[in-house]
């Protein structure tokens, strides 16, 4: 099981939240939800992580945080470069469309907050 498995599990039961409850709140499948949860799958996407955050009625960011997407101090100009630093030659090699969607989607959410000052 992946850290990120763990923890969805642990908020999840911490809410007395069955898989098929949370499914059913934030949109995402049970069995995804579970595949997750067991380390079947890896880091959802920040997409997926926004419909879990509503459904455990959790702030996104720190979905995001615990994913990796973003540094734990939340910086907003320190973006986790986890699938860049998993490649042997790091930043020489581009970025595939996904990670460049993701970066997207995490400045853009960023840019957000921080227009409403949170």
């Amino acid at each position: 099981m992946s850290a990120f498995g763990r923890y969805l599990k642990k908020l999840r039961e911490d809410r007395d939240m069955s898989i098929r409850q949370l499914a059913l709140r934030s949109g995402v499948s049970s069995p995804y939800i579970s595949q997750i949860e067991t380390g079947a799958r890896g880091v959802p996407r920040p997409e997926v992580l926004k419909k879990l955050a509503r459904g455990l009625r959790v702030p996104y960011m720190e979905l995001m945080k615990v994913a990796g997407y973003i540094d734990e101090e939340g910086d907003k100009d320190k973006l986790s470069t986890r699938k860049a630093a998993s490649r042997k030659d790091g930043y020489d090699t581009p970025l595939s469309p996904e990670a460049q969607r993701a970066i997207e989607i995490i400045l853009n959410e960023l840019r957000e907050r921080d227009k409403e000052g949170l």
